[in-house]
């Protein structure tokens, strides 16, 4: 026979756990709404910039050989033909007869977004440009 101090104690114990668990729910819904990725961070990520430079962003390319160095980006192709870029950087299409040296390996979202962010950059004035 259970007594009513233990049956009390085991409804706590069971709502506790239901309130714990709904909180833990919350979180992980909270956790998985997150923001849309970056242009640039995902620019970084992948290491666009170990060959090419985004003056109009401040970066420069890492690659010491210029040999090696690919266009500033972004080029004026990439604001037009966004879907064939998508496909060279996926070595999915040759550009100049050849595939693109890194194949990009992010999602399609990131590549969204890195596409957005230098088309972005593409439809803004150069530096130092005058709007006259």
């Amino acid at each position: 026979m259970t007594t009513p101090d233990a049956r009390l104690s085991a409804n706590r114990l069971h709502c506790g756990a239901r309130g714990t668990l709904a909180v833990i729910g919350l979180a992980l819904l909270a956790g998985g709404a997150q923001a849309a990725p970056d242009g640039k961070d995902v620019f970084l990520a992948q290491k666009c910039n170990t060959c090419h430079s985004v003056p109009a962003a401040g970066v420069e390319a890492t690659v010491k050989i210029e040999k090696m160095k690919g266009p500033a980006l972004p080029t004026a192709s990439m604001a037009t033909d966004v879907e064939r870029q998508s496909h060279v950087v996926r070595q999915e299409e040759l550009i100049d007869g050849k595939k693109h040296p890194k194949k990009f390996s992010g999602s399609d979202e990131e590549l969204a977004a890195l596409f957005g962010w230098l088309g972005q950059l593409a439809a803004e004035p150069a530096p130092g440009a005058s709007g006259e």
